[in-house]
């Protein structure tokens, strides 16, 4: 099993999660209230999130908790 760094986790974790939730980076900026530019800065790894970042990202992502966004287990979400 491949061993990631947290940022790439992070990084990986969030291209997971807007597929799953059918979400543009515009979308999830919009939910943040930050630019779109923001948001392809952490997802292209660029700029490294903090703990409160990821905090944000899992509660626009309406995912279960931070965790989610920096753990090895699989993103899955039902659109409703």
């Amino acid at each position: 099993m491949e061993t990631l760094k947290l940022h790439e986790r992070f990084q990986r974790k969030l291209h997971e999660a807007l597929e799953a939730n059918e979400m543009s980076q515009g979308d999830l900026a919009k939910k943040l209230g930050v630019s779109r530019q923001m948001v392809s800065l952490y997802l292209s790894g660029k700029r490294m999130p903090g703990l409160d970042i990821v905090e944000k990202f899992s509660l626009a992502l309406e995912l279960p908790d931070a965790a989610s966004l920096i753990d090895e287990s699989e993103i899955s979400h039902t659109v409703a």
